[in-house]
């Protein structure tokens, strides 16, 4: 005979299996010698790619750069902030004038922003590196301003810790390059 808190039980994890089963986003499967897995994605946002335009005709006196932020995760990502870092040395300490922040608008899911900053000054060919974050963090929290990862996530002990993923840097050398250029992220392409 069947206990009725049994029945409830089962009831429950029902439940939670059509949840499962129903709702975008969600992703089921084995983990070696463990049990399933199951979660809700949450937002997830990454540098897709920066792409480096002309501004002025001639030597590079001014370049716009554009940062291509996409949400990869199953929710919408709340506005926040991309940082960009500009640098002609990549062995010295870029100066405080080389950082610049834009702010996102609300990303959903799956899609894109670009996000436009203007390095100006530029003297001759355009070189260095250029290091993008998006969803810096910000004075008043640890993190940024979007809360990433999973928003459900069912999982035994010791289960996979989200990394972070939301920065690109890329060293380049643009002379004699015909503009714009794209610095894709391969880990996002």
């Amino acid at each position: 005979m069947v206990s009725r808190a049994m029945v409830v039980v089962i009831g429950a994890l029902l439940a939670v299996l059509c949840l499962v089963v129903t709702a975008p986003g969600v992703e089921a499967g084995p983990r070696r010698g463990g049990p399933v897995v199951m979660s809700l994605q949450g937002p997830d946002l990454v540098i897709q790619e920066i792409i480096v335009r002309e501004q002025t005709s001639g030597e590079f006196s001014q370049v716009r750069v554009d940062v291509r932020v996409r949400n990869k995760g199953g929710a919408v990502a709340a506005a926040s902030e991309v940082m960009l870092l500009y640098t002609q040395n990549v062995m010295a300490t870029p100066s405080p004038g080389m950082i610049q922040h834009a702010p996102t608008g609300v990303i959903a899911a799956g899609a894109y922003e670009d996000v436009e900053f203007v390095i100006a000054g530029i003297a001759g060919s355009f070189k260095g590196m250029l290091v993008a974050v998006a969803d810096v963090p910000v004075p008043t929290a640890a993190s940024g301003q979007v809360k990433e990862g999973k928003l459900l996530a069912l999982s035994g002990p010791g289960g996979p810790i989200e990394g972070n993923n939301n920065g690109f840097a890329a060293i380049f050398n643009l002379t004699g390059r015909t503009l714009p250029v794209r610095l894709r992220n391969p880990a996002e392409n």
